[in-house]
């Protein structure tokens, strides 16, 4: 079994190595299963928001002028295409390498936790959603999300949801 530094690693390759190409095939589900959810959902952020596994950034035009997003993913490749959008962006945007499941943060930075098509890619959903409520203050924060498109398909389309801790 590999351990989770050896796991990471290889999921870190795999996205570096996908990232060329996954905004064509993200445009697909976009118009196809996810609509208007990422504007659905980046319009409930808040003010201080953590976007995991933020990708090529496809969520950063959606947000709200007057938001901080700080989105991070496990890919240099990956954030590395997320640039552009995060300069064009109507929030303030950083962009940091880091994994959900170990956040460089302190608690409570930020009100608004956002991931979108991004948990069921996960070796450990559980252990992502935990890094990110202690980050997240509690009292009137939120974690907003898109379903996978493999649920979707399920389903029909994508739907966003919020979960208000």
């Amino acid at each position: 079994m590999a351990t989770s530094g050896a796991r990471q690693a290889r999921v870190r390759r795999s996205w570096n190595r996908d990232a060329p190409w996954y905004d064509s095939l993200m445009r697909h589900y976009d118009r196809l299963l996810v609509g208007d959810g990422r504007s659905r959902v980046c319009a409930q952020a808040g003010r201080e928001v953590l976007e995991v596994a933020v990708g090529t950034g496809r969520n950063l035009p959606h947000y709200p002028a007057g938001a901080k997003v700080v989105g991070i993913d496990l890919s240099p490749g990956m954030l590395e295409r997320a640039r552009p959008r995060a300069a064009a962006s109507p929030a303030t945007v950083s962009l940091v390498e880091a994994s959900a499941a170990a956040l460089p943060f302190a608690d409570a930075r930020f009100d608004t936790v956002v991931c979108t098509l991004a948990l069921c890619c996960m070796s450990d959903e559980r252990a992502a959603i935990g890094g990110c409520t202690g980050c997240c203050g509690l009292a009137g924060a939120s974690c907003s999300s898109i379903t996978s498109p493999a649920r979707a398909s399920r389903y029909g389309r994508c739907s966003a949801w919020s979960y208000h801790f």
